[in-house]
């Protein structure tokens, strides 16, 4: 089985398997292409982090480029629990992007299902600002650690598909390609940092966080 070293968001090598369980398959309806499979560990209990994460909507002082949300549907069955919601994002798009897509903040919809029983959650985003230009996604696993019970593994997989064509194109999905890479990396990077304090600071028992 094929392996590769990938640095993730913590700054951290990570040995990663080519066929590693992924949340869902990547769509095959575009022109896609798959960024770098991030893997982190955060060294508390699945249950913990799972709470943690759906505390930061529907907004979070600690997140502040989540600029809102809004719950679509939400079903519960059992020991699963499913919510599609809709988020605005504060996105610092280049000049050229905005003059071409007339937007101003990226609109995402999310599908989280969380399984007690299993303890896992899966999380699908995708945006629906410009949707007919570029599709931004990423899946996302939250999982027992194979290795500690008592810590969660974090994987995402993040990908871009274009939904237009022609030869005149190819400059402007190299450019959408690399904004999109780098603004993926920085939220995530973001992201994962202010969860790692949200979850230490709820260890050591602190409500307020600078």
């Amino acid at each position: 089985k094929a392996s590769r070293s990938v640095s993730n968001l913590a700054g951290h090598t990570t040995a990663m398997s080519d066929h590693d369980h992924h949340p869902q398959s990547i769509p095959d309806d575009l022109s896609v292409m798959q960024g770098d499979i991030i893997d982190a560990t955060l060294k508390h209990q699945w249950e913990v982090v799972t709470s943690t994460y759906l505390d930061r909507f529907p907004s979070n002082p600690l997140y502040p480029y989540i600029l809102g949300s809004h719950v679509k549907d939400e079903v519960k069955d059992g020991h699963k629990h499913i919510i599609r919601r809709q988020i605005n994002l504060q996105v610092p798009f280049p000049t050229w992007i905005s003059k071409f897509t007339r937007v101003d903040r990226l609109v995402v919809e999310e599908e989280c299902e969380v399984d007690y029983e299993a303890r896992t959650m899966h999380l699908r985003s995708e945006n629906v600002s410009f949707r007919s230009y570029v599709t931004i996604g990423d899946k996302c696993t939250y999982s027992v650690h194979p290795d500690n019970t008592e810590w969660t593994r974090k994987t995402i997989i993040p990908y871009v598909g274009f939904n237009f064509g022609g030869s005149w194109y190819v400059d402007l999905k190299r450019s959408m390609m690399d904004w999109s890479k780098g603004m993926f990396t920085s939220r995530a990077r973001e992201a994962l940092d202010a969860e790692r304090r949200t979850l230490d600071a709820r260890r050591a028992n602190i409500t307020d966080i600078d």
